[in-house]
């Protein structure tokens, strides 16, 4: 019997993240009349549906009988993270800057791997997502480490950090499926070619 094929539940992951994140961020900045309450209830039921994803992909994909899926795992953590938000948001928004510079940090990461995909790949755009991998890591370390004397030259430093790193992260997401696309394209050509002959 065939294995059930593997769902992008990573990339809807990531998407969901930072498309909230981009939101959430526009809103702050742009239309501070929205309260940072609503903010929170939106941002912890997309960490809540990412969650149900990830355990669905677990059980539909048969993860159980691999070593190395822990998709059940990663649900079950961003459940519980977004019951935190919707049970505490007053909790929640006292420590918005650690939970922005954690969000920013799991964006940052992804990017990374984005980078190493595309290195792998052998397309040139691994460069340009690395420079997104450093700019959103480095943002997500002086949120956590708070420094102050770096963010404090810049209005709305938290703000612009979580909203940029939401963009940065679709962009590379996009880049990245360019370089899948083409990269099956080359071989699919190479494959022709060799049957051909």
């Amino acid at each position: 019997m065939d294995k059930p094929s593997k769902r992008p539940d990573g990339m809807i992951v990531q998407i969901i993240i930072s498309v909230i994140s981009i939101a959430a961020g526009a809103v702050l900045l742009f239309v501070p009349q929205i309260q940072p309450t609503v903010l929170c209830y939106l941002f912890s039921a997309a960490l809540i549906l990412s969650g149900v994803i990830a355990i669905f992909r677990f059980f539909h994909a048969k993860g159980y009988t691999e070593l190395h899926d822990y998709h059940f795992a990663e649900g079950v953590l961003f459940i519980l993270l977004g019951c935190i938000g919707l049970i505490r948001p007053a909790a929640v928004i006292d420590n918005m800057p650690a939970c922005i510079g954690f969000v920013t940090l799991l964006l940052g990461t992804a990017i990374l791997q984005g980078m190493v995909q595309l290195k792998a790949l052998d397309n040139s755009l691994w460069i340009v997502v690395l420079v997104f991998a450093a700019l959103s890591l480095a943002a997500s370390l002086l949120i956590l480490g708070n420094v102050t004397s770096v963010m404090d030259h810049i209005p709305n430093f938290l703000l612009w950090a979580f909203m940029i790193a939401g963009i940065l992260s679709l962009c590379s997401l996009l880049f990245v499926w360019i370089g899948i696309k083409r990269k099956r394209q080359t071989e699919k050509e190479l494959h022709a070619e060799q049957d051909s002959e």
